[in-house]
Protein backbone atom coordinates (compact mmCIF):
# COMPACT_ATOMS: atom_id res chain seq x y z
CA UNK A 1 0.00 0.00 0.00
CA UNK A 2 1.26 3.61 -0.84
CA UNK A 3 2.02 5.89 1.98
CA UNK A 4 -1.24 8.67 0.29
CA UNK A 5 -4.31 7.89 2.03
CA UNK A 6 -7.00 7.71 -0.24
CA UNK A 7 -9.20 10.10 -0.42
CA UNK A 8 -9.83 11.27 3.22
CA UNK A 9 -12.27 13.33 3.73
CA UNK A 10 -11.34 14.60 7.31
CA UNK A 11 -9.57 13.98 10.69
CA UNK A 12 -10.40 15.16 14.40
CA UNK A 13 -8.73 18.25 15.12
CA UNK A 14 -8.29 18.26 18.73
CA UNK A 15 -7.93 21.31 21.04
CA UNK A 16 -4.38 20.38 22.32
CA UNK A 17 -3.30 20.73 18.33
CA UNK A 18 -4.50 24.36 18.36
CA UNK A 19 -2.49 24.72 22.30
CA UNK A 20 0.65 24.29 21.13
CA UNK A 21 -0.07 25.72 17.72
CA UNK A 22 -1.00 29.26 19.61
CA UNK A 23 2.50 29.00 21.31
CA UNK A 24 4.31 29.02 18.40
CA UNK A 25 5.35 32.18 16.29
CA UNK A 26 4.27 32.11 12.60
CA UNK A 27 7.02 30.34 10.90
CA UNK A 28 6.70 28.02 13.70
CA UNK A 29 2.74 27.18 13.46
CA UNK A 30 3.23 26.87 9.41
CA UNK A 31 5.66 23.82 9.48
CA UNK A 32 3.86 22.69 12.60
CA UNK A 33 0.36 22.69 10.71
CA UNK A 34 1.74 21.26 7.24
CA UNK A 35 3.32 18.36 8.95
CA UNK A 36 0.21 17.69 10.63
CA UNK A 37 -1.70 17.65 7.50
CA UNK A 38 0.71 15.76 5.40
CA UNK A 39 0.71 12.85 7.86
CA UNK A 40 -2.85 13.05 8.01
CA UNK A 41 -4.01 12.96 4.48
CA UNK A 42 -0.88 11.55 3.07
CA UNK A 43 0.54 9.40 5.75
CA UNK A 44 4.06 11.30 5.08
CA UNK A 45 6.19 12.12 7.83
CA UNK A 46 7.98 15.90 7.59
CA UNK A 47 11.33 17.22 8.80
CA UNK A 48 10.89 19.30 11.32
CA UNK A 49 13.39 21.95 13.41
CA UNK A 50 12.75 23.42 16.21
CA UNK A 51 9.87 24.36 18.08
CA UNK A 52 7.90 22.94 15.43
CA UNK A 53 9.24 19.29 15.86
CA UNK A 54 9.02 19.93 19.49
CA UNK A 55 4.92 20.51 19.13
CA UNK A 56 5.21 17.92 16.60
CA UNK A 57 6.05 15.31 18.71
CA UNK A 58 4.20 15.95 21.76
CA UNK A 59 1.10 15.61 19.93
CA UNK A 60 2.60 12.94 17.74
CA UNK A 61 0.99 9.71 19.79
CA UNK A 62 -2.65 11.33 18.69
CA UNK A 63 -1.81 11.92 15.01
CA UNK A 64 -0.32 8.41 14.56
CA UNK A 65 -3.37 6.76 16.44
CA UNK A 66 -5.67 8.24 13.97
CA UNK A 67 -3.65 7.56 11.04
CA UNK A 68 -4.05 4.04 12.17
CA UNK A 69 -7.83 3.47 12.74
CA UNK A 70 -8.40 5.17 9.35
CA UNK A 71 -5.33 2.63 7.72
CA UNK A 72 -7.12 -0.24 9.45
CA UNK A 73 -10.58 0.84 8.70
CA UNK A 74 -9.25 0.66 5.10
CA UNK A 75 -7.79 -2.93 5.43
CA UNK A 76 -11.00 -3.98 6.93
CA UNK A 77 -13.18 -2.58 4.22
CA UNK A 78 -10.68 -4.48 1.50
CA UNK A 79 -11.13 -7.97 3.41
CA UNK A 80 -15.19 -7.22 3.29
CA UNK A 81 -15.30 -6.26 -0.62
CA UNK A 82 -13.34 -8.31 -3.49
CA UNK A 83 -11.04 -6.77 -5.11
CA UNK A 84 -9.64 -7.44 -8.80
CA UNK A 85 -5.85 -8.62 -9.47
CA UNK A 86 -5.03 -8.89 -5.30
CA UNK A 87 -4.86 -5.24 -4.86
CA UNK A 88 -4.21 -3.44 -2.02
CA UNK A 89 -6.15 -1.13 -1.88
CA UNK A 90 -10.24 -0.81 -1.51
CA UNK A 91 -11.76 0.27 -5.14
CA UNK A 92 -13.91 2.64 -2.84
CA UNK A 93 -12.94 4.92 -0.36
CA UNK A 94 -15.00 4.76 3.23
CA UNK A 95 -18.09 7.38 2.85
CA UNK A 96 -17.34 10.33 5.68
CA UNK A 97 -20.44 8.43 7.60
CA UNK A 98 -18.03 5.19 7.97
CA UNK A 99 -14.63 7.41 8.73
CA UNK A 100 -16.50 9.87 11.58
CA UNK A 101 -17.94 6.22 12.85
CA UNK A 102 -14.58 4.47 13.13
CA UNK A 103 -12.75 7.47 14.56
CA UNK A 104 -15.58 7.93 17.10
CA UNK A 105 -15.19 4.11 17.79
CA UNK A 106 -11.17 4.86 18.21
CA UNK A 107 -12.14 7.99 20.71
CA UNK A 108 -14.19 5.55 22.97
CA UNK A 109 -11.22 2.27 22.48
CA UNK A 110 -9.15 5.49 24.24
CA UNK A 111 -11.37 6.64 26.62
CA UNK A 112 -11.50 2.68 27.84
CA UNK A 113 -7.85 2.60 27.47
CA UNK A 114 -7.45 5.14 30.05
CA UNK A 115 -9.55 4.11 32.64
CA UNK A 116 -8.22 0.89 32.98
CA UNK A 117 -4.83 2.77 32.99
CA UNK A 118 -6.41 4.82 35.66
CA UNK A 119 -7.91 1.86 37.79
CA UNK A 120 -4.28 -0.27 37.36
CA UNK A 121 -2.89 3.34 38.59
CA UNK A 122 -5.33 3.13 41.46
CA UNK A 123 -5.04 -0.19 42.36
CA UNK A 124 -0.50 0.56 42.68
CA UNK A 125 -0.83 3.63 44.37
CA UNK A 126 -2.46 3.61 47.96
CA UNK A 127 -4.62 6.40 49.24
CA UNK A 128 -2.75 9.00 51.19
CA UNK A 129 -3.81 9.79 54.33
CA UNK A 130 -4.63 13.37 55.70
CA UNK A 131 -2.09 15.11 58.25
CA UNK A 132 -3.34 14.95 61.39
CA UNK A 133 -3.85 18.81 62.95
CA UNK A 134 -1.71 19.64 65.84
CA UNK A 135 -3.34 22.42 67.87
CA UNK A 136 -0.95 25.21 67.91
CA UNK A 137 0.83 25.33 71.98
CA UNK A 138 -1.19 27.34 74.32
CA UNK A 139 0.81 30.95 74.96
CA UNK A 140 2.13 30.42 78.30
CA UNK A 141 0.98 32.41 81.49
CA UNK A 142 2.30 34.23 83.44
CA UNK A 143 2.91 32.39 86.96
CA UNK A 144 0.04 33.34 89.64
CA UNK A 145 1.07 34.92 92.67
CA UNK A 146 0.60 32.16 94.86
CA UNK A 147 3.01 29.80 92.06
CA UNK A 148 5.49 32.52 92.91
CA UNK A 149 5.24 32.61 96.36
CA UNK A 150 5.28 28.48 97.16
CA UNK A 151 8.47 28.48 94.30
CA UNK A 152 10.28 31.03 96.75
CA UNK A 153 8.62 29.52 99.97
CA UNK A 154 9.86 25.83 99.41
CA UNK A 155 13.40 26.19 98.79
CA UNK A 156 13.73 28.17 101.77
CA UNK A 157 11.58 25.98 103.97
CA UNK A 158 13.87 22.69 102.98
CA UNK A 159 16.98 24.99 103.84
CA UNK A 160 16.05 26.01 107.18
CA UNK A 161 14.13 22.78 108.30
CA UNK A 162 15.73 19.71 105.95
CA UNK A 163 12.29 18.96 104.82
CA UNK A 164 10.19 19.11 101.93
CA UNK A 165 6.82 20.98 102.37
CA UNK A 166 3.45 19.64 101.60
CA UNK A 167 0.56 21.84 100.06
CA UNK A 168 -2.95 21.45 101.05
CA UNK A 169 -6.06 23.51 100.28
CA UNK A 170 -6.18 25.13 103.69
CA UNK A 171 -2.16 26.32 102.74
CA UNK A 172 -3.22 27.19 99.81
CA UNK A 173 -6.14 29.83 101.28
CA UNK A 174 -3.55 30.50 104.02
CA UNK A 175 -0.71 32.00 101.30
CA UNK A 176 -3.82 33.91 99.05
CA UNK A 177 -4.86 35.42 102.26
CA UNK A 178 -1.13 36.54 103.28
CA UNK A 179 -0.05 38.07 99.84
CA UNK A 180 -3.55 39.74 99.93
CA UNK A 181 -2.09 41.53 103.60
CA UNK A 182 1.24 41.99 101.89
CA UNK A 183 -0.68 43.79 98.76
CA UNK A 184 -2.52 46.03 101.13
CA UNK A 185 0.32 47.72 102.32
CA UNK A 186 1.30 50.68 100.10
CA UNK A 187 0.40 51.73 96.51
CA UNK A 188 2.78 49.44 94.96
CA UNK A 189 2.13 45.80 94.99
CA UNK A 190 4.77 44.14 97.01
CA UNK A 191 5.56 40.12 96.44
CA UNK A 192 7.03 38.50 99.52
CA UNK A 193 9.15 41.69 100.35
CA UNK A 194 9.90 42.02 96.35
CA UNK A 195 8.56 45.37 95.02
CA UNK A 196 6.48 45.31 91.55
Amino acid sequence: MTNKLIDRQGFNFYKSYYDVYKEMNPKNRLAFMDALLKKEFENEESDLKGMAKFAYLSQKHSIDKQVKGYIDKLKAINKDTPSQGGADTPTEPPSPQEQVQGEEQEQEQEKEEEKEEEQVFDEVVEPVQPLPIIPEPKPKKEPSEVTIFKNVFEPEYKRLKGLDFYWNGAEAASCKKLIAAINSFGKKKATFGILR
